[in-house]
């Protein structure tokens, strides 16, 4: 490998000392490497072909020589070269996700969980290793990669999420493999992507900190009720549509759930004395009960609303004994 780049870099140097435009070489290979973005997109990726299949394979070694050759803009510098390496690594995430994509169609693994977590997977790898590996995303001009690693950061943190937003509202069926609650591919998909916000605002909260952690408290909460849905779906057969919300047990179901989170953060926030924590505990439980009287009323002549109602009663009970009070403002 790190002789094919030294004969690529070498054949582009001597075209560049050759021609007295090297800049506009530079340039157009700059131009050239980064609209491979756009024509991949365009590409019929409907047809139920990847990036393995017939003349699509010819995207590997085009990919290839394009990130060979990028080193040749680094004399003279062109401005353009941290986006063609971004525009390239995108590239390479698209194609290798609808190719990952393709192949699990074809090997019979048909459920929308497995076939999110390949789409996205590429650039979940790409993500993680501009934020732990560095000199790896950076390659073929690493030196180089801090001058617009924070712009390749933000890009694959921006698509992650919303790849993120977009999973939450899928069925999550798991074929081949039976369903499980959260031990299902889309569930635990989701659950790392929290996992993975939660270490990068721990690292890199900075200023704003609070509300970006209210922000991630409010995506557990999404988590949480439509995984809930989601188990409703395939343990109650309900339909995945909004009709499945008209439906007693999956109304239970979000209650008792929403209750068990509320107390959880009620009951942390008083003894580690984090108030926001407790604040945010506080305001779900009355949400519960607004929903107890205002959704819930019309089931309580049936078993799944007298279990709700008690449910609710006894962890309110729990959070009386085990936290009675609020932390005070001035231990946050």
């Amino acid at each position: 490998m790190a002789g094919a780049s030294s004969a690529v870099h070498s054949v582009v140097e001597r075209v560049q000392v050759a021609t007295p435009q090297g800049p506009r070489l530079a340039w157009a290979l700059a131009t050239t490497t980064i609209l491979l973005l756009p024509i991949a997109l365009l590409s019929d990726s409907s047809s139920g072909q990847g990036w393995f299949d017939g003349p699509r394979l010819a995207w590997w070694p085009a990919l290839l020589i394009a990130a060979l050759a990028l080193p040749a803009m680094r004399q003279p510098f062109s401005a353009l070269l941290g986006p063609a390496h971004i525009a390239l690594a995108m590239t390479l995430a698209f194609g290798a996700g609808l190719s990952l994509r393709v192949t699990l169609v074809r090997l019979g693994v048909a459920g929308d969980g497995w076939l999110a977590i390949a789409t996205v997977l590429p650039l979940a790898v790409l993500a993680l290793l501009g934020w732990r590996r560095p000199h790896w995303a950076g390659w073929p001009v690493a030196d180089l990669f801090p001058g617009w690693r924070s712009i390749w950061l933000g890009l694959t943190a921006s698509l992650l999420g919303l790849f993120w937003w977009s999973g939450q509202f899928l069925a999550g069926d798991s074929t081949p493999l039976p369903w499980l609650p959260l031990l299902n591919p889309l569930d635990l998909a989701l659950i790392a992507g929290l996992i993975g916000a939660a270490v990068a605002l721990r690292e890199h909260g900075g200023t704003g900190g609070e509300r970006l952690w209210l922000v991630w408290a409010a995506g557990l909460w999404l988590t949480a009720s439509t995984a809930t849905l989601r188990a409703s779906h395939h343990l109650a057969n309900l339909p995945w549509s909004l009709s499945m919300l008209a439906d007693r047990s999956s109304q239970t179901a979000l209650t008792l759930v929403w209750c068990l989170l509320g107390v959880i953060a009620w009951v942390l926030g008083s003894r580690r004395g984090q108030w926001p924590l407790w604040a945010m505990g506080a305001g779900l439980l009355a949400l519960v009960l607004v929903k107890l009287v205002a959704i819930d009323r019309q089931f309580f002549g049936n078993v799944a609303g007298i279990v709700s109602f008690l449910a609710v009663g006894g962890l309110l009970v729990v959070v009386g004994r085990l936290a009675p009070s609020p932390p005070r403002r001035s231990q946050t």
